[in-house]
């Protein structure tokens, strides 16, 4: 084939596109598809080098940033025309939001010339949509409302919960936003145990579900289920074990149990479990500590047998959280005597 001339290569992408170039004669250069743009630009013809497939290394050229910027506005201009709305305000970019998808980027022609972002997801983002939008949203002064915003990973359907199948920090982070917005509705600080009692009862799945915690009405559904295997008490007591703020939330000994509509009662088999023997434990403690006497000894013992009634195991707080053990007792059929004869068969201190 004879060598083709860069003005014949001008030529052939303002009539056929730069796509057609590429398939009809050959891949051009990133300083071939460059030139080409600048020629074309300055009739007023709208295109970029990206719009050429397969530029070797676009994506990592000294200018990989500005297109990079430049492919990601185009796609989030795209999507905006086409729900009618602007991009540049929070209404706006919230009509989008749930459009910034993987499959958008690799899929939706931003352009007249059907260009798609999936080499650039790839290449330059390690395939995070996600990091490419937040990207933009930091470099480009058309986005000052939906940086103020504070749009985050998380906002954006990001698969961020978890990394060698553990919670991330973000995952703690999200955690925490919930929590502040149940404190803020009660009007409470979530850090004192005044606080933290009054919104333990909201920390629920069906809050973690559905809950906004934010301006961009993002819910944890995805991060419950991905990194705690939908336990809502898993993910509050993760935040709590690696967060200073709620040091006095640690002190206080917050369990699994002090959670309401938990699954640690019983096993896969519905057998009882160590953590419902461990919380009859800690009603027998209180007991024992109300009448000043040693469980452990069978005058201590014999003292409070007559208060290990089921009226007791419903109403009888084990601690400051006021926790009771009406769920659990349902391990045991309702049954106070099951629960207290399974306790003593399987702990030493009896």
């Amino acid at each position: 084939m004879a060598k083709i001339s860069l003005e014949e290569l001008v030529e052939y992408t303002k009539e056929f596109g730069p796509k057609e170039v590429v398939s009809d004669i050959r891949r051009v250069k990133l300083a071939e598809a460059e030139e080409i743009c600048h020629i074309l630009q300055k009739e007023n013809i709208s295109i970029m080098p990206y719009d050429f497939p397969s530029v070797n290394g676009i994506w990592k050229s000294d200018s990989a940033h500005e297109y990079q910027l430049s492919a990601t506005k185009e796609l989030i201009k795209v999507l905006a025309d086409e729900k009618g709305v602007d991009y540049r305000t929070k209404e706006g970019f919230k009509e989008i939001l749930s459009d910034l998808t993987n499959n958008n980027f690799k899929k939706k022609p931003i352009n007249d010339w059907d260009t798609t972002l999936g080499g650039m997801i790839g290449n330059a983002y390690k395939g995070s949509p996600s990091s490419a939008v937040l990207d933009l949203i930091d470099h480009d002064d058309e986005f000052p409302v939906i940086k103020e915003y504070g749009l985050r990973e998380w906002d954006l359907n990001a698969n961020c919960w978890t990394k060698k199948g553990k919670p991330t920090d973000t995952a703690r982070e999200a955690t925490k936003e919930l929590i502040k917005v149940l404190a803020s509705e009660k009007g409470v600080d979530y850090r004192t145990k005044e606080g933290f009692k009054e919104i333990l009862s909201e920390l629920t799945g069906v809050n973690f579900h559905k809950k906004p915690i934010n301006d961009w009405d993002t819910t944890l559904s995805g991060m419950i289920n991905s990194a705690y295997g939908n336990s809502p008490s898993s993910a509050v007591l993760d935040l709590i074990d690696h967060n200073d703020e709620f040091s006095v939330i640690k002190e206080y000994g917050l369990r699994e149990w002090d959670f309401g509509q938990v699954r640690c009662w019983t096993d896969k088999k519905k057998k009882p479990t160590d953590t419902a023997r461990e919380a009859t434990k800690e009603f027998i403690k209180v007991l024992a500590s109300e009448k000043g006497v040693d469980y452990r000894t069978k005058e201590g013992f014999k003292e409070i047998l007559s208060d290990l009634t089921r009226d007791n195991f419903l109403k009888k707080p084990i601690n400051d959280w006021d926790t009771t053990l009406g769920g659990m007792i349902k391990a045991y059929r309702n049954s106070p005597s099951s629960a207290v004869l399974d306790l003593i068969k399987h702990d030493k201190d009896f």
